[in-house]
């Protein structure tokens, strides 16, 4: 026996067979219950293993599960540790916000609508036809949506090769649930940034997939490092956005998206490439799928640069892909309405879509003008969403309450954190989803004054 107290130690009568799966609901109790605080260091498994008189890999497969599940970190040479993130909930859901509430939380699409695209949109709703609703054309219908995602990514800025086929989901989380259920397995690790999109973070947790958080600096995702780490580890595949990261609002330099692409060529690496904002600048360089079009799989959404109401986009992948990502979506039981499929496919096609994406960058322009006269957040471009550092003395906890006394909705740094360095705080600031500008600027004028009073002894 050992000649110290181990960290955690589960009473042996209480496990059942199968040994690993108790284990695993005894340490998911203790971690989601308090019992185990944040950054505990865990035995090792052979120490517990020992202190149960069980076998090595039972607690291996147990603390396996844990990293599954997002409530366990390693630190090579160190440990293994409980994740500050264990009982964190990062899905967010658009029905937290409270009546009244200035919502700087939700990356959405102005509800201040420019009256050219109502005008746009209500002409598409009058001139849908009911025989195509009423009807279903298999193969017009899909030669139809591989031609409207085609020009969907030139207007985009991308020329894909010829032997990546482009299939229509219904918006960028389907699009994930689809690659993840149809090309991972349970137990598969997919590196990602350390601070990236909340509900990827949940579908992780979902589908039993690890993620590897990996450091970013201002190019974007330090590849030098994700390199280092597939000496040691396993690692499947990677998560990036490329432009304009949610929540770091950084982009992926030129240099670095050609170093991933190398890097998943030369590791069988599979890329998620999610690129939702590259609406914003499509002179932005070679998207990830033409750099390595055999190894990423695009998701390419339009509700941002459309309407939300029209929950549509794309996924481009390599022909490899095409039938099992297909078949997971028929799978999961994720068609695609007819009635949106007809008006996105209109919208593209007819040219349409080009005056509203030109209506929303404006819109976005304004908005970024406001944060840049307040000096609100990091600035490299265009975005709708900002990333603010806050003072290393500021009070998080009595900033939080102060914001719900002012009825101010934010998302903390919480809420997207993988790793589990929790020395520095953030926010995340949405500059899209407010009534109107004026709202916006109020609210983002009240934010800084609740930010400094919080900050300082």
């Amino acid at each position: 026996m050992y000649d110290y107290e181990l960290s955690w130690t589960p009473e042996t009568k209480q496990l059942d067979r199968p040994y690993y799966k108790s284990l695993f609901r005894f340490l998911a109790r203790d971690i989601m219950t308090g019992v185990l605080e944040p950054n505990v260091r865990l035995p090792s498994q052979r120490e517990l293993s020992y202190y149960l008189d069980i076998n090595f890999t039972t607690v291996t497969r147990a603390y396996k599960m844990a990293f599954e599940q997002g409530l366990l970190y390693s630190i090579k040479g160190k440990g293994t540790f409980v994740s500050p993130q264990a009982n964190v909930d990062q899905t967010v859901f658009h029905d937290w916000v409270p009546n009244r509430a200035i919502n700087l939380g939700f990356v959405d699409v102005f509800h201040d609508q420019d009256p050219q695209v109502t005008r746009l949109i209500h002409d598409e709703l009058n001139d849908l036809q009911v025989a195509k609703v009423f009807s279903y054309d298999r193969e017009n219908d899909a030669l139809n949506r591989a031609k409207a995602g085609k020009t969907w990514l030139s207007l985009l800025g991308i020329t894909p090769s010829p032997a990546v086929k482009i299939l229509m989901m219904t918006g960028a989380q389907s699009a994930l649930t689809t690659i993840m259920m149809g090309l991972f397995a349970r137990g598969d690790a997919i590196a990602v940034d350390e601070y990236t999109y909340s509900n990827f973070i949940e579908l992780a947790k979902l589908v039993g997939i690890e993620l590897m958080p990996i450091p970013q600096d201002r190019f974007g995702m330090r590849i030098d490092i994700l390199a280092e780490q597939l000496v040691s580890r396993r690692i499947k595949g990677v998560y990036v956005m490329p432009l304009r990261s949610n929540p770091t609002n950084l982009m992926m330099s030129a240099g670095r998206r050609h170093a991933l692409a190398d890097l998943a060529m030369a590791h069988d690496l599979l890329i998620i490439e999610d690129d939702y904002l590259r609406f914003l600048k499509p002179d932005a360089g070679p998207a990830l799928l033409e750099l390595a079009p055999s190894k990423t799989i695009g998701i390419f959404s339009t509700s941002k640069a459309i309407a939300p109401g029209i929950r549509l986009g794309f996924i481009a992948c390599d022909a490899q892909f095409e039938q099992r990502l297909h078949h997971t979506f028929v799978d999961l039981e994720s068609q695609v309405s007819t009635i949106d499929a007809i008006m996105m496919t209109d919208l593209i096609l007819s040219g349409k879509v080009r005056k509203i994406v030109k209506s929303r960058v404006a819109q976005i322009q304004q908005a970024n003008q406001i944060c840049d006269a307040l000096a609100i957040g990091n600035t490299q471009g265009l975005s709708l969403h900002r990333w603010i550092a806050l003072p290393d003395d500021c009070q998080v906890t009595v900033l939080q309450q102060r914001l719900r006394d002012a009825n101010i909705l934010v998302l903390f740094d919480d809420h997207f954190r993988v790793g589990h360095d929790t020395r520095h705080r953030f926010i995340r600031v949405s500059l899209s989803a407010t009534s109107s500008l004026t709202e916006l600027r109020n609210g983002l004028i009240q934010l800084q004054a609740l930010i400094q009073l919080s900050s300082g002894k």
